[in-house]
């Protein structure tokens, strides 16, 4: 297998059969002539031009379908924003947590209070420069 890639491999080839055909067309190498060459040599280059081809379209598809996606979650956020103002249905609704929303009654509210017990049995470590160890007071 040659040590070239995919890209110097059809330069090549490109290069080789318009120089065969500029300055040696009639003449055979290898047992071929440069009509039998190019028949040889045509499949590897449609392949690598229908490839160039479905790149470009998958580009194409790309772009497209960014394109769709931004204009489907801005309609996206209208119609949540629709439903959650609906009077029938609002921010707590069934409707809206079915949606995977956590809405504001299941939402905890942050607040956190801790108990005297757990505040004295909670002991401080001190560190001894000295000696360097970790001591608790007793």
């Amino acid at each position: 297998m040659s040590t070239k890639s995919k890209k110097e491999m059809q330069e090549s080839l490109l290069t080789a059969m318009a120089a065969w055909e500029q300055l040696a067309a009639t003449d055979e190498f290898a047992g071929y002539t440069l009509v039998q060459f190019k028949a040889v040599v045509e499949p590897a280059l449609e392949a690598r031009r229908r490839l160039d081809e479905l790149a470009l379209e998958f580009n194409r598809w790309l772009v497209a379908r960014e394109k769709a996606d931004d204009q489907a979650w801005a309609e996206y956020q209208k119609v949540v924003h629709g439903m959650r103002a609906h009077p029938k249905h609002g921010d707590n609704s069934a409707l809206i947590r079915a949606q995977g929303y956590v809405t504001d009654m299941d939402r905890a509210s942050g607040l956190t209070r801790v108990s005297s017990a757990t505040e004295s049995s909670t002991t401080t470590e001190t560190l001894n420069p000295a000696t360097a160890t970790v001591t608790s007071p007793a």
